[in-house]
């Protein structure tokens, strides 16, 4: 095990605003200093720290997986093993790269149905500014139902539909 103290971190480069980051994994026994280690970079502003889920693997439902394992190891180990890998994956999705996906994926969505760039929308858009109370988004609703009913006024009956329908049928 490596002493904290022989750690040297002044040639370490400083990630800057370009770099996209990386992922240092630490590995070791159950007991080795793992944990330990990783405390000693919770100090450091450029490190986002993901910490062992130790209190999940300790209640589910109710099971206390880890000490299941310590017990049993060759009927235990797969399954905790399984919820280990688990859990930690579910610590590592709140990263930094899921929240810029998940920023992407809204810009891409409020490109197309906001400012309608690249695809065309298959129907009318209407958008209500729902942060206010309810009492004032009713006279809101109001206008909407109008602007809707007008449009379904607009629309051609499901007559002029069908002739339009058995015309293309008929010519094809």
């Amino acid at each position: 095990m490596i002493g904290l103290q022989h750690l040297n971190l002044e040639n370490v480069k400083k990630p800057s605003s370009k770099d996209k980051g990386f992922t240092v994994a630490v590995e070791g026994n159950i007991g080795s200093g793992k944990s330990t280690f990783l405390q000693y970079f919770k100090n450091f502003p450029e490190v986002d720290l993901i910490p062992e889920p130790v209190s999940k693997w300790k209640d589910v439902n109710g099971f206390n997986t880890l000490e299941m394992m310590y017990k049993d190891a060759s009927r235990w180990s797969l399954a905790f093993q399984s919820y280990v890998q688990l859990t930690m994956a579910e610590g590592h999705r709140k990263d930094l790269k899921d929240k810029e996906y998940l920023q992407s994926l809204h810009d891409l969505h409020e490109d197309w149905l906001m400012h309608q760039k690249q695809f065309e929308l298959p129907a009318p858009v209407i958008v209500i500014e729902a942060n206010e109370d309810i009492s004032k988004l009713y006279p809101k609703f109001n206008q909407c139902k109008e602007e809707i009913f007008a449009k379904i006024q607009s629309l051609p009956s499901m007559e002029e539909l069908e002739k339009d329908i058995f015309k293309e049928v008929n010519l094809s």
